[in-house]
């Protein structure tokens, strides 16, 4: 296999400019699959910044898709246990998208840790205790405690599944927990090889702006918006030479919803702030 083509012919919708696109996750894509394939192709084409664009493109599907499921372990309004999502309407719950990408920038910040602070192991028992408490407020603030320990408490957490004597009620929680930290764990990781990908593509091609353009999308969810504004300006001035001067990017003949740096420039203003100075130029 000579090009990254035979690879790409059948992942158009991982190759769209439309930034959106990045936050819609094709549920029929087989990730893994077409993860090795790339590497595979990336070991013998290492120079091929559309490889590395690939990688990132699927990382960034991947983190898309797990927020699709925030529902399934989002604590809800009521401190109840998870009401499975309807996945015909784009959001279910705004504010469980909202908690978890949250969730997941916080993890972002502190991966690749693995111990539990004492204090932290200290409040295991009782913050256990208060899940099966029978006032909203006491399980509420015990789950959010929970999820805010992170990674290194699903291990004690999962070590209470195994006890006797647990409600059902208390041990749904305690699940619920622990999907919820391990939802937004491999939010994390997903957004770090997004970004780490899309990367070394731009190394290899610093003019590969759809790579630029998803770079900027992967620090935006990882809360890091002045590195998102700088990716999406250089995209936005990257593309736009080129693309002016080509038809088929002419507002006039309806192309501009594939244009990169239309959709870097939208994605800029929606993050500038109002007396920006190219606000002007870029509207």
């Amino acid at each position: 296999m000579k090009r990254i083509a035979a690879v790409t012919l059948g992942l158009a919708l991982l190759c769209s400019a439309a930034r959106a696109e990045f936050m819609q996750a094709p549920r029929d894509v087989p990730i893994d699959r077409l993860r090795q394939n790339v590497e595979a192709y990336l070991a013998k084409n290492p120079d091929d910044p559309q490889a590395y664009y690939v990688l990132g493109r699927l990382y960034s599907i991947a983190y898309a898709r797990e927020s699709d499921r925030f529902d399934d372990v989002f604590m809800g309004q009521e401190g109840e246990l998870p009401t499975p999502a309807n996945h015909s309407f784009e959001t279910f719950l705004p504010e469980a998208r909202e908690a978890w990408r949250d969730e997941t920038r916080r993890q972002l910040a502190t991966l690749g840790k693995t111990e539990l602070p004492p204090e932290d192991a200290a409040r295991i028992e009782e913050l256990l205790a208060a899940l099966d408490s029978d006032e909203y407020s006491v399980r509420s603030r015990a789950q959010d405690a929970l999820v805010a320990m992170g990674p290194p408490a699903v291990a004690p957490l999962r070590k209470s599944l195994e006890r006797e004597g647990l409600s059902a009620e208390q041990r749904g929680r305690i699940e619920a927990v622990v999907r919820q930290i391990e939802s937004s764990l491999f939010g994390a990781n997903c957004l770090r090889e997004a970004i780490d990908w899309y990367g070394r593509a731009l190394e290899k091609d610093a003019g590969h702006h759809l790579s630029r353009l998803g770079l900027g999308w992967a620090l935006e969810e990882a809360g890091r918006t002045e590195e998102a504004i700088d990716a999406y300006r250089k995209a936005h001035l990257g593309a736009a030479e080129a693309e002016l001067g080509r038809e088929e990017f002419s507002h006039m003949a309806g192309g501009w919803h594939e244009s990169i740096a239309y959709e870097a420039g939208r994605s800029l203003l929606e993050l500038l702030p109002e007396d920006a100075e190219d606000r002007a130029r870029i509207e």
